[in-house]
């Protein structure tokens, strides 16, 4: 009697093994062959194009700063995610890296995950622009497709808040530019180059309608920083940082519509805080977004 108990016992024991043993192939098949999410797949595609501009020689981007690009842009691919990936080509010369991650980010329907790798890609546009400061930009603001959001839908508070970034920004070059002390030539070129920025933005069909919400944004109220006088070109740079700061913001909170204008202001931003103060290193992330992995 008891011998049969036992025996069933264990038969019970064996079952259970094999149950659980199942399920944990099963769990591990599943994650093996289960399909990457849209934003999963986005995202370590991101990762790809960092991880070989941080290994390419030519790009000179310090290893501090390409490590927080990956720490934005959530975990690594995992074995079996790997295996799902396209295989990255060599992303090749700095604007090129830029110009691809430019794609995936206007193709993100995950606002902020497009924001994180706008960021980035426009701290490469601005690291390339301290070279050649007459690089071409990758975000352009009339690449976009017309836009078709009601008014009273775009008047929210963070692209209300950007236009009056933009207004004071562009005040503040003109007023920078007007100065007899702007310094050398190469910042008196930046400050033309901003201000040429700031004139397309503020003339573009996207920005103008949103000066006329409700309630109005401030029209940047005039209002000088501080230190201009002692260092025109320094003061307009800490100005065009807060762009980019607003810009970023704005990226991860508004439609895929919105973005190839948000987008270009992240950029010119960008491009200006680096010229205008060459001797301070570029933000690893413009704005400073950051994601995680789902």
């Amino acid at each position: 009697m008891a011998a049969a108990r036992t025996t069933r016992a264990w038969a019970w024991v064996i079952a259970l093994v094999a149950m659980v043993l199942v399920l944990v192939l099963a769990a591990g098949a599943w994650a093996r062959w289960r399909s990457l999410s849209d934003h999963d797949a986005a995202r370590l595609a991101a990762r790809d194009i960092v991880a070989a501009v941080a290994e390419s020689p030519d790009t000179h981007i310090p290893q501090e700063t390409s490590d927080r690009q990956l720490s934005a842009l959530g975990p690594a691919a995992t074995p079996a995610q790997r295996e799902r990936l396209n295989e990255q080509l060599d992303p090749g010369p700095l604007p090129t890296a830029v110009s691809r991650l430019t794609e995936l980010a206007s193709d993100q329907e995950d606002a902020e995950l497009a924001a994180t790798m706008a960021a980035i890609a426009a701290s490469w546009s601005a690291t390339a622009a301290r070279t050649d400061s007459d690089a071409p930009l990758a975000m352009d603001v009339a690449a976009g497709d017309p836009l078709d959001v009601a008014a009273a839908q775009r008047c929210t508070p963070e692209l209300t808040a950007l236009a009056t970034q933009l207004d004071r920004a562009r005040y503040t070059a003109q007023a920078a530019e007007a100065r007899e002390d702007n310094g050398t030539d190469f910042s008196a070129a930046a400050l033309r180059q901003w201000q040429d920025g700031l004139d397309r933005l503020h003339d573009a069909p996207e920005v103008a309608p949103l000066y006329a919400c409700d309630p109005h944004p401030a029209r940047g109220g005039y209002q000088l920083p501080p230190n201009i006088a002692g260092n025109a070109p320094e003061a307009t740079g800490h100005v065009a940082g807060d762009v980019s700061e607003y810009a970023a913001a704005a990226l991860a909170a508004s439609a895929p519509a919105e973005r190839p204008w948000l987008m270009a202001s992240l950029e010119t931003s960008a491009r200006a805080q680096a010229l205008l103060q060459p001797h301070d290193p570029v933000p690893a992330l413009v704005g400073d977004i950051t994601v995680t992995g789902r």
